[in-house]
């Protein structure tokens, strides 16, 4: 399974949506309604499932789907860079 395809399955099981509801132009606050404590739970989910350490100052960027994608996608090559 590919890392956007993990994103997407780990944001639909905290959200309560289906993975086809959440899409990569999704906002977190407007479409997903993803409150504070949801967010902070999908880090540490995102951290254990891809062995990786999220900032806060990096989640504090966070709008969209897409911009968590990017950051595990960029954490992650680092970790194998």
């Amino acid at each position: 399974m590919d890392r956007t395809r993990e994103v997407i399955e780990l944001i639909a099981k905290e959200t309560g949506m289906s993975e086809e509801q959440v899409k990569p132009q999704s906002k977190l606050e407007d479409d997903l309604s993803m409150n504070e404590l949801e967010r902070i739970e999908l880090v540490f989910m995102l951290e254990e499932n891809f062995v990786i350490e999220i900032d806060d100052d990096e989640i504090e960027k966070w709008e969209t789907v897409a911009d968590i994608i990017a950051c595990v996608n960029n954490k992650t090559e680092q970790n194998n860079g």
